[in-house]
């Protein structure tokens, strides 16, 4: 008998523990529901305090992910199943983690990755796109470059047409995609014409027909000429002359002078002058800068020498005073006219007239090709090359 009320008291006690646990988890779902994990995160409410009383629910971000703003990684949360969350259970939102700075403005957007603002790439928007500019060459010449496809650039420099290194350079620049050049491209080497003046201006001997002539003409010292063709002759006026002028069927004697040299190109005129401020080029009357560069013209000041370089095939160096060097190239064999001759390998017909009147006297050819402006008044040379006196000397290319 007392072993059948044992079993009652059991049973008994069994039914009201069930009934206990049930009520105590209808109460947690009642009071203590799981709140919603975070974007990119989880919550976990299983834990208890080992009497079902209060449930735990932890809040942490996945990988690749952290709480915005604080360095914690989880948040803990209590609820008593008869009165609920003793705290709102809310958590900061679980943002992307790079473990590694976005720099440059980026920003974290996934694990590890960084949208970055451009012109900066990356993993850590550390390089630019910007940090490789084309370098800037030195005088009259280019810098030819393309991308190494890695983020860097690789960049050959080259002249001006008709020009040349001052001193050799480097055969490339390249730039590695953090922005260093290697090597220095601010020692980039100038361009300079590939024309040498002679180092002096004293007459050479005439060559013989059958020797090869450099085609540039020499008019130097005080009233002395040297042609194309080699032939020297000295001739002393005092006004406007012709020195070299392209024909194509197909198209002041000694003393301190003033003198200019002007270049008529098509219809531009350009004028080489000098004044107290130093070397001047201007075309049609505006002042250009020197070195510089317009229409398919270089012109430049190096050295005492101001030089003049064109498209259509010839050369002028002035020294600003007695000496004016004009090269022409091969093109233009046979197609000048002037105090300069004919360039044609002949020196025995450079001393013709523009009507093609050939004369034997330096005094007659130099008169025949005088050019006098409107409003002008010049008279005839009538004298040999002499010093002393005091005139304007203009020559005209």
């Amino acid at each position: 008998m007392a072993t059948t009320r044992l079993l009652v008291v059991l049973c008994l006690g069994i039914l009201f523990e069930a009934d206990v646990i049930f009520a105590r988890s209808r109460r947690a779902v009642d009071n203590c529901p799981t709140p919603p994990a975070p974007a990119n995160g989880t919550v976990d409410c299983s834990a208890n305090d080992g009497l079902a009383l209060d449930i735990y629910c932890i809040f942490t971000c996945n990988s690749g992910y952290k709480f915005q703003g604080v360095t914690e990684t989880e948040y803990l949360f209590v609820c008593d199943i008869a009165r609920g969350f003793y705290d709102t259970p809310s958590t900061p939102p679980c943002v992307p983690n790079c473990d590694l700075p976005c720099l440059h403005g980026g920003t974290c957007v996934g694990p590890n990755t960084c949208q970055c603002v451009p012109p900066y790439y990356g993993d850590q928007c550390l390089h630019s796109r910007q940090l490789c500019n084309d370098p800037t060459p030195g005088r009259f010449g280019r810098m030819e470059c393309q991308s190494d496809g890695n983020g860097g650039k690789i960049c050959v420099p080259v002249c001006l047409p008709t020009f040349k290194f001052e001193t050799p350079p480097p055969a490339q620049y390249v730039c590695s995609k953090d922005g260093t050049w290697t090597p220095d491209v601010t020692k980039i080497p100038d361009c300079i014409q590939e024309i040498d003046p002679p180092t002096t201006t004293t007459p050479k001997p005439a060559p013989t027909a059958e020797s090869p002539v450099t085609p540039y003409v020499l008019r130097g010292g005080k009233s002395h000429f040297r042609t194309f063709d080699n032939k020297m002759f000295s001739y002393g006026g005092t006004c406007r002359y012709n020195l070299v002028s392209v024909h194509d069927p197909s198209c002041a004697s000694g003393g301190d002078c003033k003198r200019q040299v002007e270049i008529f190109q098509g219809n531009n005129k350009i004028v080489l002058s000098n004044d107290a401020g130093g070397p001047q080029l201007t075309w049609n009357g505006q002042v250009q800068s020197l070195p510089g560069f317009r229409e398919k013209s270089v012109f430049d000041h190096v050295g005492r020498y101001v030089g003049f370089r064109s498209s259509l095939g010839f050369e002028i160096k002035w020294d600003g005073a007695l000496s004016v060097f004009v090269k022409v190239s091969d093109d233009l064999k046979g197609k000048v006219q002037g105090l300069c001759g004919s360039y044609n390998g002949n020196s025995a017909d450079d001393f013709e007239l523009e009507s093609g009147q050939l004369v034997s006297s330096a005094l007659e050819f130099g008169n025949g090709w005088k050019r006098i402006e409107q409003g002008d008044a010049c008279p005839d040379s009538q004298t040999v090359p002499g010093c002393g006196s005091s005139a304007d000397a203009i020559s005209r290319i």
